[in-house]
């Protein structure tokens, strides 16, 4: 059996020699392997023209080879590369000589291998070709080439960014030849905006950089600047306007748009001819600016509007004065407040009912607090006697004891979805979420009951009553007066449309004071409220009037831009006379003696007003 086995095995090798042993008058051998000779493992070369790969083969011969070069050691299951760069099949020879490098530094791998499916390739060999880096001239995007732009104040360049470059110098010029420059610049990005000076044509062109190393400007793009017909008017200065303000750290100024302008520049200064600048800047497109000036001072600003190499005149200039204002804040989300002598009570957004001390304004003290509830929307509440009357949303309508400031209690009552509150004599008219004005009988305080109803046009967001009317402020149908002296059947009289929604309202004497939600405030008269008329009306601000309140021959507004502006309440003439802006997204104001109390997100600031 032994003797079987070996007779087989020499068989075997004599029909392997036959078949892949003979090769016309060449015989190969299993075990021929390709030994690589140059260049050397790890070899470098500096700037070849070409190199020249040489290997023998050992215990045989061999007509034809197969070389493949790649930057990546990797290999297939031990074979060939992953991803060559180069593969070659030579005949005749034990040579070969590869000139592709393309001028860039790199580590290369090569081997070699018999051409036939049996033998290996050899062991694998790397080298490096270095080159001096060189940087392509960077491609150009925006604007392209012989681009128009028209009416723009600004040209933005963009262009392709280069692998090895740190920076990039940009140049623009009157001429293709870049002999008569208007602009150059060094940075970073691949991106540049450029200030536009003139109109007509211009060239540009990029070239990338890195350390003393500069690549070849690109080709230059031209484009040209254009610019229609522009009448430069000077803007409106809506705020402030010529008075003394009671500001604390910054003012907002406002101004109307100029068709057409593309810039605003806005000069501030400590005398009325502007010699003495203390603020000099150009906005774009905006028609606002914050800016904090020193306090205890008296300033005058103007604004002219711009575009291009166009200017309007100035303005005529506005003076207004910066004072210290604020005395305290009690650090709540307040959303409203109402004073009785030295008590104050809040409603915040937290759903809680405050009282607080305010005998010294300076140094507010809390009293008590009562915790209505954090889903009730605590939007407004009124005072009867010895009893306040808060809507509280889907919580029901609450009735607050205050007969002792320091320990209130509540009861409910089942008045669902109430939003807005004002109270004449025994009666209270409430505004409902569901589009509707209620009547309330309080002439027992603390067992209010409903009386009737009616419905109106939009949505109510305030109200205000007086001789058995309510004037309710409505979102989208503008003013809605209602005759309420059947409190068990009111009904709707008059509406006054407005060409914003109606906010916020206020009444005195016989004027409705009415809040727009586009900033506006328009004066109604309701001599005859079965025939109002609106008599005027100003812009206070650029934002929502969200409350109105009375101090001494002024009106008090709030805006939700975060201007409370103090505004004349003479019909003839409401001029806005006084404003600050350091209370953010106030909400609502009450006022004693010369003292407000505005609620905000940020807290219920304490404001002395002279």
């Amino acid at each position: 059996m032994k003797n079987s086995a070996i007779i087989v095995k020499a068989i075997f090798a004599i029909i392997m020699t036959v078949i892949i042993g003979c090769e016309g008058d060449k015989f190969y051998k299993p075990n021929m392997s390709v030994l690589l000779e140059s260049p050397e493992d790890n070899a470098v070369f500096e700037e070849p023209d070409s190199i020249i790969f040489v290997w023998h083969v050992e215990n045989g011969e061999a007509d034809e080879f197969v070389i493949e070069i790649s930057t990546s050691p990797d290999t297939i299951n031990g074979g060939g590369f992953r991803d060559p760069v180069h593969w070659k099949t030579i005949s005749g020879e034990n040579r070969y000589v590869w000139k592709n490098f393309q001028g860039v530094s790199e580590v290369y791998y090569w081997h070699v291998k018999i051409s036939d499916a049996i033998h290996g390739w050899s062991k694998i060999r790397s080298f490096r070709v270095e080159f001096p880096l060189q940087l392509p001239p960077p491609d150009l995007i925006l604007p392209s080439d012989r681009y128009t732009i028209v009416d723009s104040d600004t040209v933005r360049f963009v262009w392709h960014s280069i692998q090895e470059a740190t920076e990039y110098e940009i140049q623009i010029s009157r001429n293709q030849a870049f002999s008569q420059l208007v602009a150059s610049e060094t940075l970073s990005d691949t991106e540049f905006s450029w200030a536009v000076t003139d109109t007509g044509w211009f060239w540009w062109r990029v070239r990338a950089m890195t350390g003393s190393l500069s690549s070849d400007w690109s080709n230059g793009y031209s484009f040209k600047v254009e610019f229609t017909e522009f009448v430069a008017l000077p803007p409106r200065l809506i705020f402030p306007i010529d008075t003394a303000l009671f500001f604390q750290t910054s003012i907002r100024f406002v101004w109307s748009s100029v068709e057409g302008a593309s810039r605003y520049r806005l000069q501030v200064s400590t005398d009325s001819c502007f010699s003495e600048l203390v603020h000099d800047t150009v906005i774009a497109h905006d028609t606002m600016y914050i800016w904090t000036p020193p306090q205890n001072e008296t300033f005058w600003w103007r604004v002219k509007s711009m575009k291009s190499r166009f200017e309007s005149r100035w303005s005529e200039p506005v003076k207004f004065s910066m004072t210290p204002y604020i005395l305290s804040t009690i650090p709540i989300r307040a959303n409203f407040s109402l004073t009785d002598g030295n008590i104050l009570f809040v409603l915040d957004d937290d759903g809680w009912f405050r009282v607080y001390d305010i005998s010294s304004p300076n140094n507010p003290v809390e009293l008590s607090r009562l915790a209505l509830g954090s889903s009730c929307q605590l939007k407004s509440m009124a005072k009867l006697q010895n009893f306040i009357f808060v809507p509280a949303g889907i919580c029901g309508f609450k009735v607050v004891d205050v007969s002792d400031p320091s320990s209130p209690t509540v009861s409910t009552v089942n008045i669902d979805h109430t939003r807005y509150i004002a109270i004449e004599s025994d009666y209270g008219c409430v505004l409902t979420t569901h589009s509707k004005l209620q009547v309330i009988d309080l002439s027992e305080p603390s067992n209010p009951t409903f009386c009737g109803e009616v419905s109106i046009p939009q949505r109510g967001s305030q109200l205000v009553v007086k001789n058995n009317t309510a004037y309710i402020a409505d979102i989208g149908a503008g003013v809605v007066i209602l005759d309420v002296s059947d409190p068990a059947n009111p009904g709707t009289i008059a509406t006054v449309e407005l060409s914003g929604s109606a906010l916020s309202v206020a009444i005195r004497n016989s004027l409705l004071f009415v809040g727009a939600e586009d900033g506006t405030l328009y004066i109604v008269d309701v001599s005859s409220p079965q025939n109002p008329s609106v008599i005027n009306s100003i812009p206070v601000t650029n934002s929502p009037i969200t409350s109105i309140s009375f101090w001494e021959n002024y009106l008090l507004l709030s805006a939700s831009d975060g201007v409370v502006a103090l505004v004349s309440s003479d019909p003839t003439s409401p001029n806005l006379v006084g404003a600050f802006t350091d209370v953010h997204s106030p909400i609502h104001i009450s006022v004693k003696d010369s003292i407000a109390m505005i609620s905000s997100v940020d807290g219920l600031s304490l404001v002395k007003l002279k």
